[in-house]
Parts: C-alpha cells; sequence; structure tokens
C-alpha cells in the first residue's frame, strides 16, 4: 500500500549486521576477561619465569666474558661439561687465535699468554707423569713459613701422589680461560680430570672427575715465567701455595 511506512531490505540487513558485530566483539572481550581473571596467576607466574631466565641468561654471559663464571658454577656440572676427550693446549689455542680482538691496550699477560701457557702445558704434563721432583722447579721459592712448612710437607717421602688426600693421577686437562691480568698477576685457569685412589696405598682408582683451578704466575729474573701459587676454585678448599695438590679442606 502506498501509506505503508516500510524499511528497505538492505537497511535490515545491514543493522543486523551490525548487532551481531557488535554482539560478537561484547562476547570476545568477556571471554578474555573471564580468562584472564581464572588464570592471572599463572600468567604473571610464566612471565615472571621468562623474565628471571632472561636475566640469568645475561648475567651469566656477561660472567663468561670476564673469566668469572667458573665460580658459580656447581662442581657436579663443571664435570659434566668437561668431557674426557678434551685434552692439552692446542683445542684454547685455536679458540683464542680465531677471536675477535679486544680494543684495549695489551697487558703483559696478553703479550706473552704462548710463554705462559707453555708453563702450563708442561706442569700438567709432569702432573699427568706424576714427577714431584721436577713439578717444584717450575714454581716460585716458598717465602712464609706456612709456605715453608707446607713445601716441606709435600717434598719429604710422604709427600705428593702420596697418602689418601693425594694419591691421584691427573687423566687429562684444559685451559678454561687465561692468561688475564687481575691485580697485577697473570691468571690462568683450567680444569683437570683427576681420580682418586680408593684408599692409601690402593692401586684402585676412581672415576675421573674435573676440578677446577687457578694457577697464578710471576716473572722472574726478568725473563722466565713461574707458578707462583696454585689453588683450588672450591670454596671450602684452603687457599694456600700449594693448595691444588693438597685439597686441604678449611675446619
Amino acid at each position: 500500500m502506498e501509506g505503508t511506512n516500510s524499511i528497505p531490505r538492505n537497511i535490515i540487513v545491514e543493522t543486523q549486521s551490525g548487532l551481531n558485530s557488535q554482539g560478537q566483539k561484547e562476547t570476545k572481550s568477556k571471554t578474555i576477561s573471564t580468562f584472564w581473571k581464572k588464570n592471572k596467576i599463572v600468567i604473571l607466574i610464566i612471565f615472571l619465569a621468562l623474565f628471571i631466565g632472561f636475566l640469568f641468561v645475561m648475567f651469566g654471559y656477561y660472567l663468561g666474558k670476564n673469566s668469572m663464571l667458573d665460580k658459580i658454577i656447581p662442581q657436579s656440572i663443571r664435570s659434566a661439561l668437561f668431557k674426557g676427550g678434551v685434552d692439552g693446549m692446542e683445542p684454547y689455542l685455536e679458540m683464542i687465535e680465531g677471536r675477535e680482538e679486544v680494543k684495549r691496550e695489551p697487558t703483559v699477560c696478553d703479550k706473552e699468554s704462548k710463554k705462559i701457557l707453555s708453563v702450563v702445558d708442561k706442569f700438567e704434563k709432569l702432573q699427568k707423569e706424576r714427577k714431584s721432583s721436577e713439578i717444584f722447579d717450575l714454581f716460585t721459592d716458598a717465602k712464609t713459613n706456612e709456605e715453608k712448612e707446607e713445601y716441606n710437607k709435600l717434598k719429604d717421602k710422604d709427600g705428593l701422589y702420596i697418602g689418601a688426600s693425594l694419591n691421584y693421577k691427573t687423566e687429562s686437562y684444559r685451559v678454561t680461560s687465561g692468561p688475564v691480568e687481575i691485580d697485577g698477576k697473570c691468571i690462568v685457569n683450567v680444569e683437570e680430570r683427576r681420580s682418586y685412589s680408593d684408599g692409601d696405598n690402593s692401586e684402585k682408582y676412581q672415576e675421573p672427575l674435573g676440578r677446577s683451578f687457578v694457577l697464578e704466575f710471576k716473572k722472574v729474573s726478568g725473563k722466565k715465567w713461574v707458578i707462583n701459587q696454585y689453588q683450588s676454585f672450591e670454596a671450602n678448599v684452603k687457599k694456600t701455595k700449594y693448595s691444588g695438590f693438597t685439597m686441604e679442606v678449611m675446619k
């Protein structure tokens, strides 16, 4: 009829479509809101864990760049990472020769790194061969009363490589960092695979484990590099001149 006010079909369809779209948005918003309320704590925990993980990775990277990572990694993890196939100086020399040069003034430790590392290699080979009479020729003289007492114990007939705490074999070694100058001293960090005997005079040895040590070097007579200290990284071991041998635990 001509007098009837009718709404065109296209307007009805568009209006209905708009209502449907608005309803979907409201439903989606309600779903998100409900999900957030139910899982808010879980989401926050996941986010916090990811953030802490990121900080840990960055912190570990920074420490690794500064040759300090060994100080915070547990002994068990270091042992697992130290595979038996790694031994000697060559892998480490290849690594440092291929690394990018650090933009800083080179120290004496940098300039004479190969000389220092050659002493490390000689020292570790003598350890493998258990040649106690030659090992101490690579060290500076004992000066303090404590150093002299420790030295005399290691040099006598009941000394190095004899007795429960000293009867060990060095299966292999690797340099983990250095030489680097710290407080005017040249420091090299090494990891040795040691196997200790089951008893004082036992010829049966336990499974070798990786242990971390620090070698401090000093230049004598203006040309010769020698070991000034040989210490363990383990926190409960005394920090004396020869404690890398004795592994004497602090009381």
